[in-house]
């Protein structure tokens, strides 16, 4: 199902046509965007990204998204995503569980992406000592950017120019 972008005929690829169209030429980071019963999104996906030639991993905040990556597409690399969760309709105890990471050993991830507003936190310091990679996101701004540096391996990034950063050290 294709989503029109705001009232014009753009709309957002299916990440089908985003494989053909980067054909492997870059290395993607393609987050799960599941809230409901893990299975059928995963699969599918997994069967998308299984005739990919090239790099990629795979990002979720679901828990059991990252269970089923762990489980059925062991070598592709994965990630758990984790916040606050604010905005999301979910009970105290499991925004707790989903903030602190409590499913960290289930998961098994490959790496962590941690909301940078709240760096730094017990829950990332304790995936840095077990030895994960930590990627912030989302840094809107250059002082954004170099908080999130300042706690993470990388950082994602939108609306401005991630270079400046390099210029200003």
């Amino acid at each position: 199902m294709e989503t029109i972008l705001f009232s014009n005929d753009e709309r957002i690829p299916l990440l089908r046509d985003v494989l053909d169209l980067v054909n492997g030429s870059t290395p993607l980071l393609i987050e799960i965007k599941n809230e409901g019963e893990v299975g059928t999104l995963e699969e599918n996906t997994a069967a998308l990204l299984a005739g990919y030639r090239g790099a990629y991993a795979v990002q979720s905040f679901h828990p059991g998204t990252v269970k089923y990556w762990r489980t059925h597409a062991a070598d592709a690399p994965r990630g758990l995503l984790a916040g606050d969760f604010r905005d999301e309709k979910v009970d105290d105890r499991t925004r707790q569980r989903l903030r602190n990471m409590e499913d960290i050993e289930e998961c098994a991830p490959d790496f962590i992406g941690y909301d940078i507003r709240l760096l730094p936190t017990e829950p990332v310091s304790r995936a840095v000592a077990r030895g994960l990679p930590v990627i912030g996101w989302t840094a809107r701004t250059v002082s954004d950017a170099q908080h999130a540096l300042a706690h993470c391996d990388n950082v994602i990034f939108e609306g401005f120019d991630a270079n400046v950063i390099r210029t200003q050290k």
